[in-house]
């Protein structure tokens, strides 16, 4: 372990302290350390230690991936730190004792993190395929009844029409259960003859004439079974909820029934009950409660005049500090149901501008610095930042320097304002940077390059306005100013 002793210092003494961390963990191809205050964090002097292939800041986590002998790393860094210990399981989950330890709006993100991040990957991927689908079909370079449009379609749009298998692979993952019992739960939401239930008979309504009435086609034992009109495809709480209920059931039956029957027993029993009680309660519940959400944006945002412009501001100013604390993955599954629900979404469409002005502003301290050690940070922070991975910008330059993070988020703002002033609409998941942009073109062609256009004028204002505060009232702090 003495190898490891100079990285272990490095990390105590850029993480803020070893007061900064209440827990040191040991997950999975490296160390996760729980923060008291993300922002005191220099993750790009941990970065330069070899024993660390990647560090990042994700949500109230620190978290080390580690190339080569992961426990002598982690043990050095408890003992260098005086850490609390902490064995999590592969997806970074706490302990249930330290876990209870935990709020509830932390245990929320972190549930809701712990399902939605592992897929976050492939749905960047694939909403990015699908953008630039969409600018095929804009600029006649494919039909739509191409084979090539179809065969490239078919997973663009395929990996969020079936979610809710891949969400009930991770949801089994993070409440440690069978993640096979999980996906056959999410095949069940968007089983094809489920889906097509919708249109058939209409039998009738609970709660007609309200923002929350639902129709049933076919019932089960005389109890309606309610669905929304597109049914649970592309959904996100039914399946997480449904998984979560199962995960306290399996321990159960396996208790309960004989070892040599309780591996095909134990899902038998756990399937047929929750089946039909995913459809009639989980999934009603989950769409009640996704329709209060709605309900509640959708009221903000119909304030006359106003409404757009102040909620596409606070989204915009916002957003760093929501993925800052990890808070951003409490609205993703907001931007999913829309998706699903009205084909576009406006909520989180005003934070198109958030990690090119955390970009610009370092490209403008980048010009201004006398700093050797700041201007060599500065420019791969810039060039990271322009594709939309903003963490080295905010975590490396503009968090630490306090004002320029709040101009970024100033000029995110702005931009956001404009977004949702003018009621730019996101129509697909998107990556990031440049490759978001596709994401604000309506596949549907009624509203021709109106939304992305607005996302560009507004990123470019945005921007802008950030690049020339900077410029002009950015100092090299007097501690750090070269001689």
């Amino acid at each position: 372990m003495a190898k490891h002793n100079g990285a272990a210092l490095i990390v105590v003494q850029n993480v803020g302290g070893a007061g900064n961390v209440a827990h040191a963990a040991l997950a999975e191809g490296g160390v996760r350390l729980e923060l008291r205050d993300a922002s005191k964090v220099s993750a790009d002097m941990i970065a330069t230690q070899r024993e660390f292939s990647d560090v990042r800041v994700e949500g109230s986590w620190l978290v080390l991936d580690v190339s080569d002998d992961v426990e002598g790393v982690y043990d050095s860094i408890v003992e260098a730190g005086h850490f609390k210990a902490e064995r999590v399981a592969a997806d970074g989950t706490l302990s249930e004792m330290a876990a209870k330890k935990r709020g509830a709006v932390s245990l929320l993100i972190d549930t809701v993190a712990g399902t939605i991040a592992p897929i976050m990957g492939i749905l960047c991927a694939t909403g990015i395929i699908k953008g630039l689908l969409a600018f095929a079909d804009a600029f006649n370079l494919l039909e739509t009844t191409d084979g090539a449009y179809q065969l490239w379609y078919a997973v663009a749009d395929g990996a969020f029409y079936f979610m809710p298998i891949l969400l009930g692979i991770t949801a089994a993952r993070k409440f440690k259960c069978n993640e096979w019992l999980g996906a056959a739960l999410g095949i069940a939401l968007v089983y094809p003859n489920i889906t097509a239930l919708t249109s058939g008979e209409l039998l009738g309504t609970l709660f007609g004439g309200t923002p929350f009435a639902m129709d049933y086609y076919t019932t089960f034992f005389g109890i309606p079974v309610v669905m929304p009109a597109a049914g649970y495809t592309s959904s996100v709480i039914p399946a997480i909820l449904a998984v979560y209920v199962a995960s306290k059931l399996e321990p159960f039956f396996d208790r309960h029934l004989p070892e040599l029957i309780r591996g095909m027993f134990t899902p038998i029993c756990v399937l047929v009950i929750m089946v039909p009680l995913t459809f009639l309660l989980i999934g009603p519940i989950a769409t009640v409660f996704c329709g209060i959400v709605q309900i509640v944006f959708q009221a903000i945002y119909d304030i006359p005049v106003v409404g757009g412009l102040v909620c596409g501001a606070l989204v915009g100013a916002l957003w760093p500090v929501l993925v800052m604390f990890g808070f951003q993955w409490g609205l993703v599954p907001i931007k999913l149901m829309n998706l699903s629900t009205l084909g576009y979404d406006y909520l989180i469409s005003p934070n198109i501008a958030c990690s090119f002005t955390q970009a610009v502003v370092v490209l403008a301290i980048f010009f201004k610095t006398r700093n050797k050690s700041l201007k060599e940070l500065s420019f791969p922070a810039f060039v990271s930042g322009a594709f939309g991975i903003s963490e080295p910008s905010i975590y490396g330059v503009t968090l630490p320097l306090k004002k320029p993070f709040v101009i970024a988020c100033v000029g995110a703002g702005i931009a956001g304002a404009i977004v949702g002033f003018f009621g730019a609409r996101v129509f697909m998941m998107s990556g990031f940077g440049p490759f978001a942009f596709p994401a604000y073109i309506d596949p549907t062609g009624a509203r021709g390059f109106y939304d992305v256009i607005v996302a560009l004028a507004a990123t470019g204002i945005g921007g802008l306005f950030s690049f020339i505060v900077t410029l002009f009232t950015f100092k090299d702090p007097e501690t750090s100013r070269a001689n």
